[in-house]
C-alpha cells in the first residue's frame, strides 16, 4: 500500500510539473500590463539590421525600415509609439536628455542600445555620435537624415518613383504595394514643399 502511494504521489508529482511546464508560456502570453496583453517577445520576428551601402539605399530603404522597427518597438513597450511619433513630428526642436521623466531616460537608452544592435554603416554612425545614450535623440537625427522635408528629399523620391524598376515575376503584388508606398511618400512631402 505504501509503495503504491509513493508511485501515486511521484505520478502526480510529475503531472504538476507537466501541466506547470505547459501552462507557463500561455500564462506569460496572456499576463496583462496595464490594459493591454503582454506579448512572449521570444516568438516576436525582429527587425533585419539596416546596413544601406549608398545613398540610394538610404533613402529607399528607410521609410520600410523605420516602420518596421517602430512597430516591434511599441509592441516590447506600448510607451514607445508616443515616443517615436513625437520624435518624427519635432524634427526641428531638440529636447535636452537631462529634462526627461526618469521612464523616459530609461526608455531612451533602451531605444539606443536597440538602434546600435539594428544599424550599421552610416546610420550607426549618427547613431553613434548621439550624447548620452539617448535614442530619442538618436531616431531625431536619424529621421533628419533619411527622412528630411526638404525639395532635395522631394526630387529623391520622384528620381525612385519614375526609375522603378520592373516587377519581379511573381512578386507583382509586393512590387505594386512598394511602389505605391513610394508615391504617397512622394505625395506627402511634395504638398507640404
Amino acid at each position: 500500500m505504501a509503495n503504491s502511494m509513493e508511485a501515486f504521489l511521484a505520478e502526480m508529482r510529475g503531472f504538476t510539473s507537466t501541466t506547470t511546464q505547459a501552462v507557463n508560456p500561455v500564462a506569460e502570453l496572456r499576463r496583462k500590463d496595464g490594459n493591454q496583453e503582454s506579448i512572449d517577445s521570444r516568438t516576436l520576428q525582429k527587425p533585419e539590421v539596416w546596413r544601406p551601402k549608398d545613398n540610394e539605399e538610404e533613402m529607399t530603404g528607410w521609410p520600410e525600415w523605420a516602420f518596421l522597427f517602430k512597430a516591434f518597438m511599441v509592441v516590447l513597450d506600448s510607451d514607445y509609439e508616443n515616443d517615436l511619433e513625437t520624435v518624427e513630428r519635432q524634427l526641428d526642436s531638440n529636447r535636452a536628455f537631462e529634462d526627461y521623466l526618469q521612464e523616459e531616460k530609461t526608455r531612451a537608452r533602451r531605444l539606443y542600445s536597440y538602434l546600435v544592435s539594428y544599424l550599421k554603416n552610416r546610420p550607426l554612425r549618427i547613431v553613434r555620435a548621439v550624447p548620452n545614450n539617448d535614442g530619442l535623440a538618436a531616431g531625431q537625427s536619424l529621421c533628419r537624415e533619411f527622412q528630411p522635408r526638404s525639395r532635395q528629399r522631394t526630387l529623391c523620391l520622384l528620381q525612385a518613383v519614375t526609375q522603378y524598376p520592373a516587377f519581379e515575376k511573381g512578386k507583382t503584388l509586393e512590387g505594386l504595394l512598394a511602389l505605391e508606398k513610394l508615391m504617397e511618400d512622394y505625395e506627402s512631402l511634395a504638398t507640404r514643399s
